[in-house]
C-alpha cells in the first residue's frame, strides 16, 4: 500500500519483554503492607539503598540505576545514605 495507509505489525513470533522481578508494592485497600501508602521519595530511597547493596561499587550502582555517579552521590547525600 504505497498511500500510506499501512500497518504496522509485530513478528507473529515477537513477545513483550518483561522485567525480571517487579517490587511487590502492595495494593491499597487490601491489607497488603508491604510498601502500600509509600511516597515516591522514600520508594526512590528505598531502590537506591538496594541497588547500591547489590552493586560491587558506586559505579556499576549509578550504572545499574541509568544515572550518572554524580547524581548518585547526591541522591545519596540528600536521603542521608552513607
Amino acid at each position: 500500500m504505497a498511500d500510506g495507509s499501512e500497518q504496522l505489525q509485530a513478528p507473529r513470533d515477537a513477545v513483550a519483554a518483561e522485567p525480571a522481578s517487579v517490587p511487590d508494592i502492595g495494593v491499597p485497600g487490601t491489607g497488603s503492607t508491604t510498601d502500600a501508602g509509600l511516597s515516591l521519595k522514600e520508594l526512590e530511597r528505598r531502590h537506591i539503598e538496594q541497588v547500591v547493596a547489590d552493586s560491587e561499587t558506586l559505579v556499576e550502582a549509578a550504572a545499574r540505576l541509568g544515572i550518572d555517579t554524580a547524581t548518585l552521590w547526591r541522591k545519596r547525600k540528600r536521603y542521608g545514605m552513607k
